[in-house]
């Protein structure tokens, strides 16, 4: 996560982590996410990600809760397409 988000990746957790990125754009910032992606891929690590962008936004608690969500509701998803007869 450093080498692609250096200095924005925090750790909130035992194996959870945070990424606050600000001035770029939209299209840049998920580019790098893609980045990551690949790089956790790459390196047969297993991961869930909850994505969330918002411009002009000062709740960081409530964007962290949202994402949370989103990262939970993603997890879920794979879950139950991917689960096995």
């Amino acid at each position: 996560m450093e080498n692609v988000f250096p200095g924005n990746a925090f750790r909130v957790g035992g194996d959870e982590f945070v990424i606050i990125e600000t001035g770029i754009v939209k299209a840049q910032f998920f580019q790098k996410l893609d980045e990551l992606r690949r790089e956790m891929e790459k390196r047969k690590v297993s991961f869930s990600i909850g994505v969330l962008w918002r411009e002009n936004e000062n709740d960081i608690v409530t964007m962290l809760k949202e994402a949370d969500n989103i990262m939970y509701t993603e997890k879920k998803k794979y879950h139950l397409e991917n689960k096995e007869l």
